[in-house]
């Protein structure tokens, strides 16, 4: 290691260089808080700490956290990013130190990487990052445009802001209570962020009815990659006492259908892993795995009381 490396951590002066390289690096891990809107909206304060590794003023590997009040809820820190240009444990060790301890009651840290980048699992692993579960990214591609429909009794609305936010987070909360990385709930304040998210594709988020009771949901956003553009499937929902019926594989044509309307054929989702139903109805409609997702977790000991 070179003697002129420092960590630092982020301020006004490197701010700009910051969002440089997460704009280079978000698609070697974990790009899902790192899109052109997100990085806009960045902003310095205690639920973003962020560690810059500076070699001559120059940054080569960052550490940045999400510390916001959904993953309060579960008493944890998401990774926005974490990477280093070498692959070194030496490298993320410093960064991993410099941010900890964190100025609020987190009991963890949580991040996504691919499988494939075995080096970077290893150097997690030696720093006491613990394997949790494993996510699919599915995408249908190229396929012909698509139909949907509803048996008798069932209706897809559009959500109505202001009307719909109880309804669309006791759909959600009671569909997955019992799903890995998912089981915290969610409350209407974050239903609205949802609907106000920019990536939201005009109509895209709906409520299905079966006559007067709300018991699924569906919402649809604006996704890309390296790769091209897709509709993004974020969620689909049942309760549980309307699944099995044949209902999810409706509401999942009718969110590639809303995609579709939006000009977007192509269509992406990501699942988790033990999901196997969800699986299972994904490749019926097309859906192809493209990428395996490992989660790691990492406990903290010295967290601060806020």
């Amino acid at each position: 290691m070179r003697l002129n490396m420092e960590v630092i951590k982020l301020n006004e002066k490197y701010l700009e260089a910051f969002k440089e390289y997460c704009l280079k690096y978000r698609y070697v891990h974990d790009e899902s808080f790192l899109y052109d809107d997100e990085l806009e909206k960045f902003e310095l304060n205690v639920k973003n700490p962020t560690q810059l590794l500076l070699d001559e003023n120059k940054i080569c590997g960052v550490i940045s956290l999400m510390i916001d009040e959904y993953f309060l809820k579960s008493k944890k820190a998401r990774v926005r990013i974490f990477h280093c240009e070498k692959s070194l444990k030496s490298h993320y060790n410093m960064l991993l130190d410099a941010i900890l301890p964190l100025e609020f009651q987190v009991d963890k840290l949580e991040m996504f990487l691919p499988r494939s980048l075995k080096e970077t699992r290893i150097i997690l692993e030696e720093l006491l990052f613990n394997y949790y579960r494993t996510s699919f990214v599915m995408i249908r591609k190229d396929k012909p445009l698509i139909d949907f429909s509803f048996i008798d009794d069932y209706q897809l609305k559009p959500f109505r802001k202001g009307i719909d936010e109880e309804h669309y987070a006791e759909i959600r909360n009671k569909a997955f209570k019992d799903l890995k990385g998912n089981k915290t709930p969610i409350t209407k304040e974050m239903v609205l962020k949802q609907y106000d998210d920019s990536y939201l594709l005009k109509d895209g988020m709906q409520i299905l009815w079966h006559l007067s009771k709300p018991v699924g949901i569906v919402r649809m956003l604006r996704e890309s990659d390296e790769s091209g553009n897709y509709s993004f499937v974020a969620p689909i929902a049942l309760i549980p006492e309307y699944q099995g019926k044949g209902l999810g594989g409706s509401l999942l044509r009718a969110g590639i259908s809303i995609g579709q309307d939006n000009g977007i054929n192509n269509s992406m989702l990501v699942v988790n892993g033990e999901n196997e139903n969800a699986l299972t109805l994904y490749k019926r409609e097309g859906y192809v795995i493209e990428t395996e997702v490992s989660c790691y977790e990492r406990k903290l000991i010295n967290t601060i009381g806020n």
